[in-house]
């Protein structure tokens, strides 16, 4: 093919062409450059996650929480809640922030052996977290999760990650 010097339609699509190439080339950065920080902040809040619930585990699974929340005839110890926040602080990394909230469910059984929740109480009167007021958090990750205690209590632990 043969470009003729004096047609200036020719020249004006190479042009254009090249034009599109150049824009198609920096959005093709510009996206890759994003998902790179996406992807990064997702890593993060899956590992929060992860941790919070190996944090979770360990507690119930140590008999942590029944020793230190509960009196050996069930009711609730008093001050439990700075215990909590003392060993909270001694699990989470210092370059985490973390907030914990204690629940428990008031339930009946059917006589088909059903069971049915009725109510739900924050058993934590005092804020067992590491975070003040003028701290800003980024990256959230919670776990939650429902155990039945030795009184067959129904109980609900749920605990935030926060980061910078």
């Amino acid at each position: 093919m043969k470009l003729k010097m004096n047609n200036k339609g020719q020249t004006k699509v190479i042009e254009a062409t090249i034009a599109s190439l150049l824009m198609l080339g920096a959005l093709a950065v510009g996206s890759a450059m994003v998902k790179d920080i996406s992807v990064i902040s997702l890593n993060q809040k899956e590992s929060n996650e992860k941790l919070a619930y190996g944090i979770l585990t360990t507690l119930i699974r140590g008999n942590v929480i029944e020793n230190i929340m509960f009196q050996p005839n069930g009711n609730l110890r008093s001050g439990w809640e700075y215990e909590m926040n003392i060993i909270l602080s001694s699990l989470v990394p210092p370059n985490l922030f973390y907030n914990l909230t204690v629940y428990n469910y008031t339930y009946s059984v059917s006589p088909g052996k059903m069971l049915n929740i009725t109510g739900k109480v924050q058993l934590n009167k005092i804020k067992i977290s590491n975070i003040s007021s003028s701290n800003i958090m980024a990256v959230v990750s919670s776990a939650d999760v429902i155990y039945t205690n030795k009184k067959l209590q129904v109980i609900e632990l749920h605990f935030e990650i926060y980061q910078y």
